[in-house]
């Protein structure tokens, strides 16, 4: 049986299945997107520090074995701090060491990119996925409150995605 990560990295290759927006089209010529390179293990771990966190073993392994972002539900996965090209310009560190200085909670991590200011979110303690909108956060409602939680890990939300669930609209709260 193939693995999640072989699937992953499969789908991630593919430039018309990388993401759901496979497509970006203010560029000129439209370029289709894959998945950036890998992390090397070292350079993981010197982030992980970076972030004071440490990130589950699937979240690993799917940046060091698949790609650094640019695949994945969405406008894709973002990089965690060195994007090459990537279909957003967010990246998970600045934006998670940024966001904690006004409050956000740290066990929250988010790492995919829908657009707008919608964001897929991590819970670090309970591996949870969820997606959220990040005008509804604010100092009177704490960020947890603003997440639809969607699949209890992170293994069943790429497996949702590998099976072409709608992330965005079809998930509901679990």
């Amino acid at each position: 049986m193939t693995t999640l990560i072989e699937r992953l990295r499969e789908r991630a290759l593919d430039p018309l299945k990388a993401t759901d927006q496979n497509m970006d089209e203010g560029w000129n010529p439209p370029i289709r997107h894959v998945a950036s390179p890998p992390l090397l293990p070292e350079r993981l771990f010197e982030l992980e520090q970076e972030l004071g966190v440490d990130l589950p073993e699937v979240f690993r392994q799917v940046y060091t074995q698949v790609g650094d972002g640019n695949f994945g539900p969405g406008y894709g996965l973002m990089p965690l701090k060195d994007p090459a090209f990537v279909s957003t310009s967010d990246q998970i560190l600045p934006m998670y060491l940024n966001f904690l200085q006004r409050g956000w909670p740290e066990h929250l991590l988010l790492f995919c990119y829908w657009g707008c200011t919608v964001y897929s979110v991590l819970n670090l303690q309970t591996e949870q996925v969820g997606i959220m909108d990040l005008d509804a956060w604010d100092d009177e409602t704490p960020a947890e409150d603003c997440v639809v939680w969607q699949t209890a890990n992170l293994t069943d939300w790429f497996e949702a995605w590998l099976s072409d669930q709608d992330l965005f609209f079809e998930m509901g709260e679990e």
